[in-house]
């Protein structure tokens, strides 16, 4: 078997379409065609088509490669979804994918070689960022990297970056934010909500705790009073046209409750507005 022709390709001028005994048989990278010293006239045996379709397949996946790591780090696991859906995408079957799986091993650990790619690089980094722009906690952090194919040892190596003080301040950061925006619900309730807010931010229940202690509660502006006043008097007004007297006053008792207000001062306000449930 003869290469009859060598063509640049027009779509993409690193490519090249090979020829033999003047039929199309492949296509190569510039890299491939160098390696191999491809040139007119040069005769192949099929074990060195199929040495150069191998090479091929290899030079692919790891262009491929270097153009997904063009937009910024990638996991091992990511990199892997990603090679095999180009894989796919240019037509090949299940089979077929699985007998380039070595291949794909092997681009990763070409790009590792390269320092291409390090799953603890890229840990340390996606740490950094969600700290210090999206302010999330530890826990979070750790479950996202995980999703991500990052092992857990290097996960934590990883955190420790992240150190107490800054942890600290990002609690404070988000809790200050939050009770800001939150004085519409009674103290205790604030509390338990702020609470629950910090911990789903990934943050750990004793630091949470820690800095929960430690702040002034006593100077929010949040008049109890008033709070369960306007509250009881929204729900009255939603519901007196369905439910009167004692019925009216379960449902305002019930929608109090649900707002966070204690058993002690939803019963106090009710007492003293024992009029508004009359039965006319």
């Amino acid at each position: 078997m003869k290469i009859t022709k060598i063509a640049r390709q027009t779509k993409n001028k690193e490519r090249y379409s090979i020829f033999i005994d003047e039929d199309f048989a492949f296509g190569v990278s510039e890299q491939v065609l160098i390696k191999f010293a491809l040139t007119k006239n040069q005769s192949l045996t099929q074990e060195e088509i199929d040495a150069i379709k191998a090479a091929e397949a290899t030079e692919y996946l790891f262009n491929k490669a270097l153009n997904y790591l063009s937009y910024g780090l990638r996991t091992k696991k990511e990199m892997t979804q990603y090679l095999i859906k180009q894989l796919k995408d240019n037509g090949l079957n299940d089979h077929e994918i699985e007998d380039q799986k070595e291949d794909i091993d092997k681009t990763i650990l070409r790009l590792v070689d390269l320092n291409l790619m390090d799953d603890l690089s890229y840990a340390e980094a996606y740490v950094r960022t969600k700290a210090n722009i999206n302010r999330k906690g530890p826990q979070v952090i750790q479950q996202e990297l995980m999703t991500k194919g990052i092992t857990k040892e290097t996960v934590e190596k990883a955190l420790e970056q992240y150190s107490i003080e800054e942890q600290s301040d990002n609690i404070e950061h988000l809790a200050e934010k939050f009770i800001r925006s939150n004085q519409k619900y009674p103290l205790k309730a604030l509390k338990l909500r702020l609470q629950q807010h910090l911990m789903l931010k990934g943050f750990d229940h004793e630091l949470v705790m820690e800095w929960m202690n430690a702040f002034s509660f006593d100077c929010l502006d949040n008049d109890e009073d008033a709070l369960i006043k306007n509250e009881a008097e929204k729900i009255m007004r939603r519901r007196q046209a369905k439910f009167q007297g004692r019925e009216l006053e379960q449902k305002v008792k019930e929608g109090l409750y649900r707002k966070g207000f204690d058993f002690e001062t939803i019963q106090a306000w009710i007492n003293e507005h024992k009029e508004k449930f009359d039965v006319l």
